[in-house]
């Protein structure tokens, strides 16, 4: 049986592999403040944007989830607004290793995911999450990678409730 490599990664690792994450900055003054969550001088070639967020109930696995990127590249940037979340990406360039970290509001991130990558997280806590996607959404150009559940089984995480869809799709094994 084909299993992937699940690898841990700290927030100063993500460039190694093709992410990057950005410090949310605050600037005050006696007018009030601004919140810079996300900059970068990249040329988005996009075609179409949308910005989600959604609350997970503690335990509750979404994704991993990608568009094509060749015909409908769609690229993220995430943050958890209110919770924590185990992060997992894979690169489907690098087909042997599934990443993952953990990110929480307290940390004050976004993280900036490529096309090639599939994302998907497992909440830790209840979490509201934004994800801020650069493409359009094709539901017919969607991959999903059943690995969550062998993710949380390999990390003694219980409880994991995946959605009908997600456990659709065959699933992939994981080891540490």
């Amino acid at each position: 049986m084909d299993k992937k490599k699940l690898i841990q990664l700290t927030k100063n690792d993500m460039n190694n592999i093709g992410l990057s994450s950005f410090n949310h900055l605050s600037i005050s003054d006696e007018r009030g403040s601004l919140s810079i969550l996300h900059e970068s001088d990249q040329d988005f070639q996009i075609n179409g944007f949308s910005i989600k967020e959604s609350f997970s109930y503690k335990g509750s696995a979404r994704g991993l989830h990608m568009q094509d990127f060749k015909t409908s590249p769609q690229i993220k940037i995430i943050e958890v607004l209110e919770g924590a979340i185990l992060d997992f990406v894979f690169d489907i360039n690098n087909p042997n290793f599934v990443y993952f970290f953990e990110l929480n509001d307290l940390d004050k991130k976004s993280v900036f995911i490529p096309s090639n990558f599939a994302h998907g997280f497992i909440a830790l806590a209840n979490v509201r999450f934004r994800y801020s996607c650069f493409g359009r959404y094709d539901e017919k150009s969607e991959t999903t990678f059943n690995l969550l559940k062998s993710a949380a089984d390999c990390l003694n995480i219980t409880n994991v409730v995946l959605s009908a869809k997600d456990q659709a799709f065959p699933e992939l094994y994981c080891e540490l």
